[in-house]
């Protein structure tokens, strides 16, 4: 017998084996035939770790007779690469960008060294990288979509050329109180330093969307738990990001 189970969190199943007794009338009319009976019980424990399938044997203890029973089961989990991502929260690309930002007087383009995670992008130094502490960490669990913005388009609210991308958020990556002008794009502008880096950059911002698209309304996704107006910076902890939609106002547009 082969049983498939689908689950969502780490959990634990039970086997359970049944017997029915054979009588010589039940073997003639199904009418007398007795009712199962419960030889005994297995429980695995599921954890939300892959784990290559294997042979077992258990012993199933029949404590109301008294007897033992063996039993070859082959079990295993499987867990997807993409799941595995989300789960490792694991590094999917980091590079230099440049990314525009609001000033206390006028935007400015911004340089860091960015390092991007599957529910988020931190921001660093560019010239001391990863030995200090990010500066931000900008939480992607809003991303709905990265494109090239036209650059032919006279109105375009800001001009990124042919390497720039815009990150596209959905209208919940904004806190309610910065959330007031009908004509806001939600949108995060960012410009690799080159050709190659760009379309680096575009591939795998598109498969972190790809994997927020696809688990955005899974209970068991931490995007689904918002924390309704919390913007990350420097003087929030990084771990307090972890049930936010909200980017800082000062990169989008």
């Amino acid at each position: 017998m082969i049983f498939i189970r689908d689950v969502e969190k780490p959990c634990s199943t039970t086997l359970s084996i049944y017997a029915q007794p054979k009588t010589r009338l039940g073997a003639l009319n199904p009418r007398f035939r007795q009712p199962e009976v419960c030889l005994g019980s297995q429980v695995f424990k599921i954890s939300m770790r892959p784990c290559e399938k294997k042979l077992k044997r258990i012993i199933i203890q029949d404590t109301e007779n008294n007897n033992q029973y063996q039993v070859l089961v082959v079990y295993g989990t499987f867990v997807s690469s993409r799941v595995m991502t989300l789960l490792d929260n694991k590094l999917i690309y980091e590079g230099f960008i440049t990314v525009y930002t609001r000033g206390k007087l006028i935007p400015r383009w911004a340089r860091y060294w960015a390092a991007l995670y599957p529910g988020h992008i931190e921001l660093y130094d560019f010239e001391y990288k990863e030995k200090r502490k990010a500066l931000y960490k900008i939480s992607i669990k809003a991303l709905l979509d990265v494109f090239h913005p036209p650059t032919d388009d006279d109105e375009r609210l800001v001009d990124v050329g042919s390497l720039g991308l815009a990150l596209q958020f959905s209208h919940e990556s904004l806190s309610l109180e910065n959330n007031m002008n009908p004509d806001f794009e939600y949108r995060m502008y960012i410009l690799p330093d080159e050709h190659e880096r760009s379309q680096e950059w575009e591939q795998a911002l598109m498969h972190a969307a790809s994997l927020i698209n696809e688990y955005r309304y899974d209970e068991s996704y931490i995007a689904t738990k918002v924390n309704k107006g919390v913007e990350i910076s420097l003087q929030t902890s990084l771990d307090e990001d972890t049930s936010t939609m909200i980017v800082p106002s000062k990169f989008l547009w």
